[in-house]
Parts: structure tokens; sequence; C-alpha cells
């Protein structure tokens, strides 16, 4: 077997089957794509040749993340994202002849900052909520026949009541006067022909109300519980989408940040840290958004307000 000796990039090495002339220094990025490290052609013509049982070896020992082959007259390298930095060496054989080339494996340029800007943390827009303090409504039947007792529970606490045997309607009044002289903090009611509402003017105050019917000869014949609740008053949102940056970039590149439909350039320098990239793209132009920077992390809150104001999906890319 042949085998080089020394570094890369010696003047042509003639065997009995074949010329190689190595890459001075040859270095491989392990980012996927193939590289050359030597020219390999014939040593009785000039043409290519053919090769068998190439490999790649990593301290004597053969590895899978990077692979040879000789494409025409180029040996070619390729190395995966995984493939380790170092010293590596291709071995591949002509005829019975055993040839060596050595290279290196280092690092993939970082064109586009790593980033997590496909798991953005999306907060889309809120209409606002107007405040709303409970009210609950019972709605009755029946014919009260003559003056029962009976008995109204708000949130609990009993109000003693008692029917008109005039009318239901005269008992709705009879029992909307029970509930506001029952001076409940908060808690007044009003009444028409069949119905008797319970109303709170208290924040964060929500409503149960219960009839005890007695002998009165009503008894409810519908709750309306919808507003039971108390919804407290807030402001329309905007939509805001945040993401980090994890590395920055070892070339001058240009980035495209997109954000819902609206887009923009970034230009970078070789050395940017993740800090100095979401620094410049805080420092961009994207219509219809504001977007700060702390340390790494970037965020985008929309100018528009409301369940209209929606970011769909955040992305950064090499510029078209």
């Amino acid at each position: 077997a042949f085998a080089f000796e020394g570094s890369l990039g010696e003047t042509d090495k003639e065997a009995n089957n074949a010329i190689v002339a190595p890459v001075k220094d040859a270095k491989v990025q392990n980012n996927n794509q193939a590289t050359k490290v030597a020219d390999v052609e014939s040593a009785q013509g000039g043409s290519a040749v053919t090769a068998k049982d190439l490999k790649v070896l990593k301290d004597g020992k053969a590895v899978s993340d990077v692979s040879v082959q000789l494409d025409g007259e180029e040996l070619k390298v390729t190395a995966q994202s995984t493939a380790a930095t170092g010293d590596y060496v291709a071995k591949f054989t002509v005829d019975k002849t055993t040839y060596e080339v050595k290279f290196s494996v280092v690092a993939a340029d970082i064109a586009v900052p790593a980033n997590d800007a496909n798991k953005a943390v999306i907060v889309n827009g809120k209409d606002e909520v107007t405040e709303q303090f409970a009210e609950y409504k019972l709605t009755f039947t029946g014919s009260p026949a003559s003056a029962e007792k009976c008995a109204i529970y708000v949130n609990g606490q009993k109000i003693d009541a008692q029917s008109d045997n005039t009318s239901l309607e005269a008992t709705m009044t009879a029992f909307k006067n029970a509930i506001n002289g029952s001076l409940i903090p908060g808690i007044t009611a009003t009444s028409d022909a069949t119905s008797v509402t319970v109303k709170s003017d208290k924040k964060n105050v929500d409503l149960a109300v219960e009839f005890v019917a007695g002998n009165t000869g009503v008894s409810v014949q519908s709750v309306d519980d919808a507003k039971a609740k108390y919804i407290a008053h807030e402001e329309a949102t905007h939509a805001t989408a945040e993401f980090s940056f994890t590395s920055g970039v070892t070339v001058d590149s240009t980035i495209t940040v997109t954000v819902g439909a609206v887009s923009a350039n970034v230009e970078l320098k070789a050395g940017d840290t993740a800090e100095q990239v979401a620094a410049k793209v805080a420092a961009a132009s994207f219509t219809d958004y504001t977007v700060k920077a702390e340390g790494a992390k970037v965020t985008f809150t929309s100018t528009a307000t409301g369940a209209s104001a929606t970011i769909s999906t955040v992305s950064v890319a090499a510029k078209a």
C-alpha cells in the first residue's frame, strides 16, 4: 500500500497505477456538502481511474458520518453535521495499490444563526372585554291562591318573602321588595309580570339564587344564569411573537425574518453573536410591528389590537 506522509499539498505523488494530487491543507466543513480533497488520474494516460474500497478513518478507525467518493478525477469528501472536527484519512484502492489522503473536518460556516423561531411563543390579540356585573333571573309560573311564606337565597343568604294572592305579577313585586329590603350589600332586584332579576353592583362577585316555594302556589319555570359571573374589564391586546437566537454567524450573510405576512432582510457580519443578531433584527423595519431585543431574545408586537391581530408563523432563513 502507498501512503502519503506529512501534510497535504505536497507535490504530486505517483504510484504504480495513479497520480494523486492532494489539495493543500484540505478542510471539509461538516455541512453535508461534498468537498474536493485531491485530484486522481491514471499514471499511464492522465485519464480517470476506477477506485474501490473507499473509506474514511479517524484515529485509525472507520467512521460512518464522513464519506469519500471518486467523482471523475476528483476525490470528494462529505462530512455530515454530526461529524466531529479533527484530522481524518481517506483511503481507496486503484487496482492493487492503496492510497491515503489526509484532510481535516472543520465546523460548518454559520450563515443563518440557530434559532427557535419554529417554536416561537405566539399570543394573538384579543378584543376589549366590557365589565359585566353579575345578574341572575328567575322566571316563575303558577297562581298564588293566598299569601304564603317562602324564601329566596342569594349567595346562600336567606331572604324571607311572601306571595301575594292578587296575581303572579304582584307576587313578583313582593319578591323584589323583599330582596331590596334585605340590605345585602350590593344586591338589588327588579321584577316584571313573571320574573325577578337579582343584580350585584360589586366587583368580583358572582351570583347564585335559589327559591324555596313553600305553599305559595308558584314555582320557578326557568333560570337565566348566563350573566351570573362577574366579568372584569380588559383592554384590547396586541398580538406578540417571541423567540431566541441560539448562535451567531461565522460568515457575512443576509437573513430574512418573517413574522406572519411581514418580512425584513437583516445583514449580519462574521463574528456576530446571538445577542448582536437579535439587536440587528430589532433594529430592522417590520411593517405593522414593533420589535424589542433582550439579550438573544426578540419580541414582535403588532401595532394593531383586538381579535383581528394575529400571527400565523415566524421564520428565519437565508435571503433568497
